[in-house]
């Protein structure tokens, strides 16, 4: 029978999660013969390896391909050599799904021939919240459009690749795999798929769950470690984001103008974010501006399109305002850092 799902997990030292996620993939109504998991064991020292191992020795569809430690995103890349199935999901180890969801998902996208299918996800601090609040089965089938219209309908869309299943041979044909090193992978994967698709479908109904555990490193925003690591993901989103941009602002008169500030917010509020991290940072001044000029040859500074409905208050006016006017900007750098210390 033919393969219709491949889900592929990479997995480091996930012993206290990666049975509840298994255990939420097999209850998902899906026919054994019709799916597989593929379990990337990116060098995990814990038991992890032991307790996947188990699943396969009972005969559930479940293959353990072990590595040496590369990262979350090689690991991912190195999944998708193994994927027999017309469909591919990525999910994380520590996370789960709903229950008896992906079944009528599945059937619908091979019925419809879709490239992408995209459904919604949760952030939660609960433990075993599998129960959906409705199940795809009881909603009519969604309109199929194309994933520019889906950038045109979705101000702020998620880029997080566990909201969307693609189709195998759209994957192959499109090259597209995940950049190395760097948090905000996703973003760059997802945008270039959504900028090629011809056939989404979209499913508003909860299946994802993104477990946010109380040690999570998520929740460390003050910690030096922290802070290191998204300014270096977000330096190298701001300007990668804003290089694609630059490429579709060669399209001219083919962008849609909604979806062209829909994707400008997205990118102003990654340098947004980013700039408020230099200050928070101990770069000199000389460091700042240098950055901020790749920004700007970029094109994504000044700050164009980050005020709007999300963030109008005085507040985000007068950071915006600050953030666009270098001098001001270095000068709030040594303040800001002498407050925080």
């Amino acid at each position: 029978m033919e393969i219709a799902l491949s889900i592929i997990i990479p997995m480091y030292n996930a012993e206290k999660y990666i049975d509840r996620c298994l255990e939420s993939i097999l209850q998902q109504g899906l026919d054994p013969n019709t799916y597989e998991v593929l379990v990337m064991n990116d060098g995990s020292t814990d038991s992890s390896a032991e307790l996947v191992q188990r699943y396969i020795d009972k005969g559930d569809p479940i293959a353990l391909h072990t590595h040496k430690n590369v990262g979350a995103d090689e690991t991912r890349n190195k999944g998708f050599k193994f994927v027999r199935g017309t469909y591919v999901y990525i999910m994380d180890a520590d996370d789960y799904l709903a229950y008896n969801c992906l079944n009528t998902i599945v059937e619908r996208a091979l019925e419809d021939d879709l490239e992408i299918v995209a459904f919604k996800a949760i952030f939660t601090g609960e433990e075993a919240l599998f129960e959906p609040t409705q199940y795809p089965s009881e909603i009519p089938r969604p309109e199929i459009i194309t994933g520019r219209e889906y950038l045109t309908n979705n101000r702020n869309t998620r880029f997080e690749t566990w909201w969307y299943i693609l189709k195998r041979s759209f994957l192959e044909e499109s090259g597209v795999r995940f950049v190395t090193d760097n948090a905000c992978s996703d973003t760059y994967y997802m945008l270039e798929h959504f900028l090629r698709a011809k056939k989404i479908a979209y499913y508003p109904i909860e299946i994802y769950r993104y477990y946010d555990a109380p040690t999570s490193l998520t929740r460390a925003k003050n910690d030096g470690k922290f802070i290191a690591r998204m300014f270096n993901d977000f330096s190298k989103t701001s300007v990668g984001y804003s290089e694609i941009l630059l490429d579709l602002k060669k399209e001219e008169g083919k962008i849609n103008p909604q979806m062209w500030d829909n994707l400008a917010h997205r990118r102003d509020c990654y340098v947004f974010y980013y700039i408020s991290l230099m200050i928070q940072s101990k770069l000199s001044k000389t460091e700042i501006r240098e950055r901020l000029e790749i920004l700007r040859e970029k094109d994504a500074y000044p700050i164009k399109n980050f005020i709007g409905p999300e963030y109008n208050s005085a507040k985000w006016k007068l950071f915006n305002y600050i953030f666009n006017h270098p001098n001001l900007l270095l000068n709030l750098a040594p303040i800001y850092n002498k407050f925080k210390a």
